[in-house]
């Protein structure tokens, strides 16, 4: 394996040369022998700022990232937030663990703990003999749900659970058999998917942790480029598992008039309220929030205090402030124009202008470049425009 180094944030890694899987100008991780992205590296840099946020208060604390590949994520954890922390570092292929061996040793890493063996297995160890981490990154290749059973069991009460998903596909709405397979809800393809694939995600894992009389609060969900990431504070409570499972609920959607609706519970809705055309339904889901203003301030204050961090990150968590408190399932402004046939499409920025000087709720988004949130149904906000 012919080996590169990279930079990323404030850590030097040795990882495949990426310009051996080359076709063109597409470069594919996946076909390495060890799994390297560059292009995650936006989501990288978001978790370091969240990581940080959550262990402002904490003297010690055990982070663990049962998958790390190349290690580029914990080690960046380790060395650019918590180096006085445990990391415990894993990866069930042997050149990754070779890989994340030299790479610990290359950044100086203290404290970090490297294992060769099944992610599953050294969850289930951990929760049966310790130490229980404070925070568990599942961050695999496709879909964390494999091993989030561990995870929950593994993960200290209070502890933060991150996640990635990019297994978009069905959760977007593209294949929903694959969906009500795998999460155990219906997807549906419009404008507002990837939000739809957020609620879909925060659903299933409030069922899963559920089980173990445990309850689940969202914390930062971030869905941008190919993936989905997902911030979890996770604690016990059986009254309040049965108080968050309550959050569940469905989206009734018109393909016709482009109306939405989301709802707590299952009050099937057949027809649409505005034009009477059938609807579709998507769910179960979660109808609560998903952002905590609370947590989400620390993260602007740590991201911005890491001068060396992405603008692009900081950019989208402005856009994701914003969000916090808006109405649900976004618009976008070129299936608006398509739908109501607008002489020429809207600008999001100058429409959210509007709407907020007449006294309407509405915000951008951070899901879609040409998304904004809005309480108004769109033949609303389309003659608001005509006028």
């Amino acid at each position: 394996m012919k080996l590169k180094q990279y930079e990323e944030g404030l850590v030097k890694i040795m990882a495949p040369d990426l310009d051996l899987y080359r076709v063109g100008k597409h470069v594919e991780p996946a076909w390495a022998p060890v799994f390297y992205n560059p292009r995650m590296a936006l989501s990288r840099d978001i978790g370091v700022a969240v990581i940080a946020a959550y262990l402002r208060d904490k003297a010690e604390a055990v982070i663990v990232e049962p998958l790390s590949a190349t290690g580029i994520r914990g080690i960046r954890y380790s060395v650019e937030v918590a180096p006085n922390h445990t990391i415990i570092l894993n990866d069930i292929c042997k050149e990754a663990y070779d890989l994340i061996r030299l790479n610990v040793k290359l950044n100086g890493v203290k404290r970090g703990i490297v294992y060769n063996t099944d992610a599953n297995l050294l969850l289930s160890y951990l929760a049966f003999k310790g130490p229980k981490p404070d925070v568990i990154d599942l961050d695999p290749f496709g879909s964390p749900i494999p091993f989030l059973d561990s995870a929950i069991r593994a993960l200290r009460n209070g502890g933060l659970l991150c996640m990635t998903f990019t297994d978009l596909p069905p959760l977007l709405g593209t294949y929903p058999k694959t969906c009500k397979r795998k999460y155990g809800a219906t997807s549906l393809r419009t404008e507002y998917s990837k939000e739809l694939g957020v609620r879909i995600v925060i659903a299933y894992v409030a069922r899963e942790v559920a089980k173990y009389g445990k309850y689940v609060s969202p914390l930062l969900m971030q869905a941008t480029d190919h993936y989905i990431r997902a911030y979890f504070l996770v604690n016990r409570g059986r009254e309040n598992a049965i108080s968050m499972l309550e959050k569940l609920g469905y989206v009734y959607h018109c393909y016709k008039c482009l109306y939405r609706e989301l709802s707590k519970g299952y009050n099937p809705r057949l027809s649409c309220p505005v034009c009477g055309n059938k609807l579709a339904i998507a769910g179960p889901l979660w109808t609560g929030d998903l952002w905590d203003a609370g947590f989400l301030k620390l993260v602007l204050e740590e991201y911005a205090s890491r001068k060396y961090l992405s603008s692009r990150g900081f950019k989208v968590l402005k856009l994701i402030e914003g969000e916090v408190g808006a109405p649900p399932l976004y618009f976008k402004t070129d299936t608006l124009a398509g739908k109501y046939s607008l002489r020429e499409e809207p600008s999001r920025r100058k429409l959210v202008a509007i709407l907020l000087e007449r006294g309407y709720k509405a915000s951008l988004t951070h899901f879609d470049q040409k998304g904004f949130r809005c309480s108004l149904h769109p033949a609303k906000i389309v003659e608001m425009l005509n006028r």
